[in-house]
């Protein structure tokens, strides 16, 4: 079934246009612990959801999508978007972090993967949804994080 989500990003995309990744693996640059950390998420993974390794991410509302990639590396302004995922899995984003601290430590590691996936133990807030591929429905409009980390909306 397919689910209305938001998606930031500074690529420009159009209405009807299909997300994937690259065919190159886009963790190829990323820090040892990254990959020790995917690996422990990954052997967690029920085989029935979507793979970290091979997915785009989303979020269910704009204000998740901006607070998000505010923190990531090259600026402030994102374009956002409402795009379609069909069946995507929903996964607790924070865990991610919390995996990565504890990439040295494999038992606390593991138990962190298998919550992330299964969200036994913590009835969780903030999710991010995961599946190979997004549609764009619409362009939604520009967004901004101050820095007083206000969110501004530009459409």
């Amino acid at each position: 079934m397919p689910v209305e989500l938001y998606f930031a990003t500074r690529r420009v995309y159009q209405p009807d246009e299909v997300i994937q990744l690259a065919h190159s693996p886009h963790l190829a640059n990323a820090h040892p612990d990254w990959h020790v950390m995917e690996d422990a998420f990954e052997a967690a993974r029920p085989a029935a959801l979507h793979s970290r390794k091979t997915s785009r991410y989303a979020c269910s509302t704009i204000e998740d999508c901006l607070t998000y990639y505010a923190a990531q590396p090259g600026g402030h302004v994102r374009r956002i978007y409402k795009v379609l995922m069909e069946d995507p899995t929903s996964v607790p984003m924070a865990l991610a972090g919390r995996g990565l601290h504890h990439s040295a430590n494999p038992a606390i590691l593991a138990e962190i993967a298998t919550e992330y996936w299964t969200k036994e133990r913590h009835e969780w807030e903030y999710l991010e949804y995961l599946a190979p591929q997004m549609k764009v429905v619409a362009v939604h409009g520009v967004g901004l994080l101050s820095a007083t980390h206000d969110i501004i909306l530009l459409l």
